[in-house]
């Protein structure tokens, strides 16, 4: 009886093995499955398809650093500052390898430190990647940049300005992507531009397409966006108000055009079909926001053309008697610096300017800065301060 008992607990030992064999190798499958099939998305760069393919690998077992390296790129590359930080993790545990994944990793990781304020790490970071990468000169001039935005930052952010950032309703907002906005001059009316889900009527390839909603403010509260309505093709975006609400400036883009610059105007209710906003604004570069005067004489728009300092620069055009437009004038290294400036707003007295740029004393991505006209001079631009810009994009029409 005794030998029958232990004959029998052996084979369940035995069949007990075999189960547990059994459900490793069809979980290793599964993980091996997962992670195939994360990599061919991540090859056609369908980062919203692989991302949650890895991370079922990853909490399946799956070590391989390139594994981790790549669920962070998809995390990386969303447009959504909550889900790019979330590649953190997964970077630094890529990088414990130290041999499968690029030296680049090093700065992409110092970077989203630096977006998640965390700019101690940052610096490290870029420590370890000017190491190196030596004889690097570009990548030496990147890390060199990167660490003085760094330094920017916590000075910037040691002494924060008593301003309170506010977001708009969830009326105005959405769990989609909201940006460019523009302002008449007494506020009443905001136009901005929004990615929403492509319906199938146009671009059939595309998720997303842009289009340009517009609100009212009613007695302090901002009706539901309504969308104007823009027949293209291709990219159309918000770029420029003026003064009175009555004409608004609009980016619209195509396949051998980078984007350029035309208006809108509204009668009543309605807009009209897009026409030309001046005849010398627009080149073969890009064009992407504008501003004009109340009185309607004088443009600043924002152009990677011919003559640039470096990346988008802001330029202006003014009206002649004869109701011409002189050509573009670049504002020169006063306002613009060899990174990009952008979104340019004069302001009604005609005198201060502000716009976007990720130069100058910028404190992480695109910072909001205002300069003032003095003669014919500008003043050194002035980083509008923490709470206003943070370590990520602010890059806005105001």
């Amino acid at each position: 009886m005794h030998k029958v008992l232990n004959s029998l607990k052996v084979m369940l030992r035995i069949v007990l093995v075999l189960i547990v064999l059994c459900g490793a190798i069809t979980s290793q499958a599964q993980n091996n499955k997962s992670l195939a099939d994360a990599q061919r998305y991540f090859g056609i760069k369908n980062y919203e398809q692989a991302l949650p393919l890895y991370l079922d690998a990853i909490k399946g077992g799956v070590k391989d650093p390139t594994a981790f390296y790549q669920a962070g790129i998809c995390y990386q590359k969303s447009q959504d500052l909550g889900e790019q930080v979330k590649a953190i993790p997964l970077f630094e545990e890529a990088l414990k390898d130290g041999k499968t994944a690029p030296v680049s990793l090093n700065f992409d990781l110092a970077d989203l430190y630096l977006k998640n304020e965390q700019m101690e790490k940052a610096m490290e970071t870029l420590s370890k990647y000017k190491g190196l990468t030596k004889a690097d000169k570009k990548a030496q001039a990147e890390a060199d940049r990167l660490t003085q935005v760094c330094h920017n930052a916590l000075a910037l952010m040691s002494v924060p300005r008593d301003f309170k950032v506010r977001p708009f309703s969830d009326l105005v907002n959405s769990k989609f992507t909201e940006y460019n906005p523009v302002v008449s001059a007494d506020e009443s009316e905001m136009a901005f531009t929004a990615l929403r889900p492509n319906t199938g009527k146009t671009r059939s390839g595309d998720k997303f397409i842009e289009e340009i909603f517009i609100s009212y403010n009613q007695s302090g509260a901002w009706t539901e966006p309504k969308v104007v309505p823009i027949a293209s093709e291709y990219n159309v975006g918000t770029a420029g108000m003026s003064a009175d609400g009555q004409k608004m400036i609009i980016f619209m883009g195509g396949i051998d055009d980078q984007g350029s610059l035309f208006q809108i105007t509204k009668a009543g209710d309605t807009w009209s079909k897009p026409s030309i906003l001046a005849n010398t604004i627009n080149s073969k570069n890009l064009e992407s926001t504008a501003s004009i005067t109340p009185d309607g004489k004088v443009i600043y728009f924002a152009s990677n053309r011919q003559g640039t300092l470096g990346g988008l620069d802001i330029w202006k055009i003014e009206q002649k008697a004869d109701g011409s437009w002189t050509a573009p004038v670049n504002l020169g290294p006063e306002i613009n610096s060899k990174a990009n400036e952008d979104a340019p707003f004069i302001h009604p007295d005609q005198k201060t300017l502000f716009f976007t740029s990720d130069g100058h004393n910028s404190l992480g991505g695109r910072d909001i800065f205002q300069s003032k006209l003095i003669g014919t001079k500008w003043t050194k631009p002035e980083n509008m301060g923490y709470p206003v810009n943070t370590t990520a994009n602010d890059n806005t029409s105001l």
